[in-house]
């Protein structure tokens, strides 16, 4: 059986942890090979579907299609026709090019993708109308192609996500540095929770961690269109053995996000209601201070705020006072933290899990001992 070759991104940082999913969803440790900013997988056509269905931590999945060496724009294009173009993209459906080219003889991002446009003969969406995301019935969805030469070595791709994968489908209300539901995974997945002891994020901002922590729990797939259902080559008997299994609900502990500010409770509870987990994720408004944690040991899952101050208190304070409550009550605390000063502020000796970037930010997950 010929298998296809994927390249998952993933933010850099998260590779491992991206690795340790792949292997749970089902991907032999043999056909994942971890790369910066992502995995390069060997995987069948179920596989590229159960990605897509249970992946957590990823941000796209691009499927390698073709690759030749070129240095002039004959051989271009001669890499390019040697593509079955008419399994991805229907005749007369649009696509959207991504060119990059790196210390190659073909350097001209825009002449190679005039280039490519000519062979693959499609109509090519230009500005608002290449985003892959647009579902507006008017609009007709844009196949988003890859082209990328290093080296003189073409490698073309296509997205076979669509809409970026940390869009889930039940964020609506605006909340200002919202997390994103791929960075909470792995924070929820690197603090090793599974949903059998209580869980925490006692500055839950809009409750993206508490929301990502009972989906995954709870053996929620994600529930949404994926490019790759538009494609003329798509399995849809394939498709339907997949969404036709299950995972085991393996929630059984409370959940709790909980916040001092009353914008983030109310658009905690809209999204946990979008999330279709009402009844499975609790939420509060109160200070760290004043908040009622499960007796039982647990685990606090949280991104705090990175400045030096907020709401007019000073950080170290509320770190400090973080730190306590998870000594007191003999809780495992995982946190993305910005600075290690505030990190020391609570008092608790850590493990780096991971390190990564967020909001433009560099940032260590920190699990304490």
């Amino acid at each position: 059986m010929s298998r296809l070759q994927l390249f998952v991104v993933v933010t850099p940082g998260l590779e491992r942890l991206a690795a340790a999913e792949a292997a749970e969803i089902g991907l032999p440790a043999a056909r994942v090979r971890v790369q910066h900013g992502g995995l390069e997988v060997q995987a069948t056509e179920r596989q590229l579907y159960a990605i897509h269905r249970w992946a957590r931590i990823p941000t796209r999945v691009l499927l390698r299609i073709g690759a030749g060496t070129a240095r002039r724009w004959d051989e271009l294009q001669g890499v390019v026709r040697e593509v079955d173009w008419g399994r991805f993209v229907a005749p007369g459906a649009p696509v959207s090019l991504h060119v990059a080219s790196h210390r190659s003889v073909l350097y001209h991002e825009g002449a190679i993708a005039e280039r490519v446009a000519a062979v693959i003969d499609r109509p090519i969406a230009r500005g608002d109308d290449a985003d892959p995301a647009q579902t507006a019935p008017a609009v007709q969805a844009v196949q988003a192609v890859h082209v990328r030469i290093d080296r003189d070595r073409v490698m073309l791709s296509v997205d076979a996500s669509g809409e970026l994968l940390h869009r889930r489908g039940w964020r609506t209300a605006g909340h200002r540095a919202p997390l994103r539901s791929t960075l909470a995974a792995a924070l929820v997945r690197a603090s090793g929770w599974t949903g059998d002891v209580p869980l925490v994020d006692p500055m839950c901002g809009s409750g993206t961690i508490a929301i990502e922590a009972a989906l995954a729990a709870s053996g929620r797939p994600h529930d949404r269109e994926f490019a790759f259902q538009r494609w003329p080559s798509f399995e849809r008997g394939t498709w339907a053995s997949v969404t036709g299994t299950s995972r085991p609900d393996r929630l059984t502990a409370d959940v709790i996000a909980a916040d001092r500010d009353a914008g983030a409770v109310a658009a905690t509870r809209e999204h946990v209601t979008n999330a279709g987990l009402d009844g499975r994720v609790q939420v509060v408004r109160a200070p760290i201070a004043a908040q009622t944690w499960p007796d039982r040991p647990g685990v606090v899952v949280v991104n705090p705020p990175y400045g030096r101050r907020v709401g007019g208190d000073d950080l170290r304070d509320l770190y400090a006072t973080l730190g306590r409550r998870v000594a007191d009550g003999g809780h495992r605390l995982a946190m993305l933290s910005a600075d290690p000063r505030l990190a020391a502020a609570t008092g608790l000796e850590f493990d780096e899990a991971f390190t990564t970037a967020n909001g433009g930010i560099e940032v260590r997950c920190l699990v304490n001992r």
